[in-house]
């Protein structure tokens, strides 16, 4: 039997808080089957002494666009999730509306085909909402993690379509807006936001309300507005928020100017901004998810007005949003909380994610702490960022997934590991690659 010994400062924010320990990692399995104090019976051994370093879960992304299929050369599973692990997400959930749009049986199979084959990371996939409900019937049982709904579908989608994606244990993710917000056309940022302002998205949860019952599992994705959240955790709904609606992008880039921010929803004024922070800090958001949304970079120095909207992020949000723990604005447990459990709870993953402890998913990230400069996107597609030169926490120094050493800083990619759909997995399809 294949062992790995991970040895570090240990934090989990459950079972450790910076304890210096090692985890055991059966590495054939790809799950912890120990912690102990010392590097005992294992056939490899790493070892992290350096004061700088701690070693959490992996982070886990639930909103991502991998593009893949058509869209290929925006972006695919291969180097998405590339990017991901350099980033520190070891478990991303990828969205259907590439092109083709993803909502048939069929064209699930293919695009959970193509993450087997190619993700560097944990992965699953959301389904767009099909034509018929016995349609959606089939496509719950193929390893999706749950049903998206965009504005579009808001008029044909019903109560049925949601009590049977949750009967399988799935969730039903939401975009946060009418249909209506979406036909706004402008060549001004300024402009864009009060088209598309903060009343669609309450306006959305509360149509919502009229659609799903009480506590249903649906969650609220990239929320921009306070009202939003407030409206979504009255109903019961989960809700997360994404780093660029959290962070002063405009602090050092002219986004009223430029598509390298254009973005939907909106990025919102430093009052709403201000007002959404405050939210993350009184434990009213249950997640951070990036909303990775790559585009060529010649689609993105298109003029303003016809240029697509998106962030591309996924290598780079964990390590900005460790500044906050660096600089004392929220604890290390928190950001675990909006980073592991909390996707991992929403998800209903939280027995095989976010935790070190024996059963637990051996995927770990060495993280070296300390303030340094954003100087773009290496493993991407997508190499432009509105975030160059922001001040990161920390950055990646090694990643490990079911135990098996990924990514180095210094040396770059090592290996690609067995990946899993954890969502085959529970339903009793264990599929590694």
């Amino acid at each position: 039997m294949s062992r790995c010994c991970i040895c570090g400062k240990l934090y989990d924010g459950i079972e450790l808080r910076g304890e210096y320990a090692c985890l055991v990692v059966d590495v054939e399995s790809g799950s912890i089957v120990d912690v102990r104090e010392k590097p005992l019976g294992c056939s490899e051994k790493h070892v992290y002494n350096s004061a700088s370093t701690i070693i959490t879960p992996s982070f886990i992304d639930m909103h991502v666009h991998l593009r893949g299929l058509s869209l290929a050369y925006k972006e695919d599973e291969e180097t998405g999730t590339k990017a991901a692990i350099a980033g520190g997400i070891g478990l991303v959930v990828d969205m259907p509306n590439t092109s083709p749009y993803i909502n048939t049986v069929e064209l699930v199979i293919t695009k959970l085909k193509a993450l087997a084959q190619k993700s560097y990371t944990d992965y699953s996939l959301y389904t767009g909402l099909p034509k018929t409900i016995e349609q959606l019937k089939e496509i719950v049982l193929t390893g999706v993690a749950g049903l998206k709904l965009y504005p579009s579908d808001y008029y044909r989608v019903d109560e049925k379509a949601i009590e049977i994606v949750n009967e399988h244990g799935l969730i039903v993710i939401v975009h946060p807006e009418l249909p209506e917000a979406s036909k706004s056309i402008t060549s001004f940022e300024e402009c864009r936001q009060a088209h598309r302002s903060c009343a669609w998205e309450i306006a959305s949860v509360k149509l919502l309300t009229s659609i799903a019952t009480r506590n249903s599992r649906v969650h609220i994705t990239h929320a921009t507005c306070f009202k939003t959240i407030e409206e979504a955790r009255n109903y019961g709904f989960t809700v997360d928020v994404t780093p660029h609606h959290l962070l002063n992008v405009s602090e050092s880039y002219n986004y009223y100017l430029d598509c390298l921010a254009k973005v939907n929803p909106p990025l919102r004024d430093n009052v709403e901004r201000g007002k959404l922070v405050k939210a993350l800090l009184l434990n009213l958001v249950d997640a951070i998810a990036s909303d990775h949304a790559p585009h060529s970079p010649k689609e993105k120095s298109y003029p303003y007005l016809v240029c697509p909207a998106g962030i591309a992020s996924i290598e780079i949000w964990p390590r900005l949003l460790w500044r906050l723990v660096v600089e004392r604005i929220m604890g290390a447990d928190e950001l675990l909380r909006l980073c592991v459990w909390g996707p991992a709870s929403i998800l209903g993953l939280d027995n095989l994610y976010g935790r070190f402890a024996p059963g637990y998913r051996g995927n770990i990230v060495v993280w070296e702490i300390g303030f340094e400069r954003v100087d773009g996107l290496e493993y991407s597609k997508a190499r432009y960022t509105p975030y160059w030169m922001f001040i990161a926490g920390g950055h990646v120094k090694a990643h490990y997934i079911g135990g098996k050493l990924v990514y180095n800083k210094h040396i770059g990619f090592i290996t690609r590991p067995k990946t899993i759909n954890p969502f085959e997995r529970l339903k009793g399809h264990e599929s590694e690659h």
